[in-house]
């Protein structure tokens, strides 16, 4: 089979296989194909987003009420989130896991004390939490 991108043959690993190797694929994807298919689906997502801008408006807030109401978990996280965040800048700190400075969260150890957390980026949070 010959290669999408390069034109090189190569032996797919399965029949979905379309690339020599994973450059050709980002190569393609990203340099010819991928600014034009990514402009439409967002003019797309944009164009149905404000035709039912009300209707998914009055979604969000009615499941967030209801959660709010009946989860009374949910309720003391947010209470934390937003006591945390108005009293604790994360302006200046370093991830604690890899110590960049981009988009840093809070992870709370415990959820008695709003003061006892520590700081990650989104990728070592996301790792922290889900392996």
């Amino acid at each position: 089979m010959k290669c999408k991108n390069c034109g090189k043959e190569f032996e797919p690993k399965s029949r979905l296989h379309i690339y020599c190797n994973v450059k050709c694929n980002w190569e393609f994807q990203h340099k010819k194909n991928y600014p034009i298919i990514k402009d439409k689906k967002i003019k797309r997502a944009r164009e149905r987003y404000y035709q039912n801008r009300e209707k998914i408006l009055k979604q969000q807030i009615k499941r967030l009420n209801k959660k709010y109401k009946e989860d009374k978990e949910f309720r003391k996280k947010d209470n934390f989130r937003k006591h945390t965040a108005h009293k604790f800048s994360l302006k200046g700190k370093k991830c604690e896991m890899c110590g960049t400075t981009i988009d840093l969260q809070r992870h709370h150890i415990n959820d008695t004390n709003y003061k006892d957390f520590m700081i990650f980026c989104r990728k070592c949070h996301n790792t922290l939490h889900f392996g």
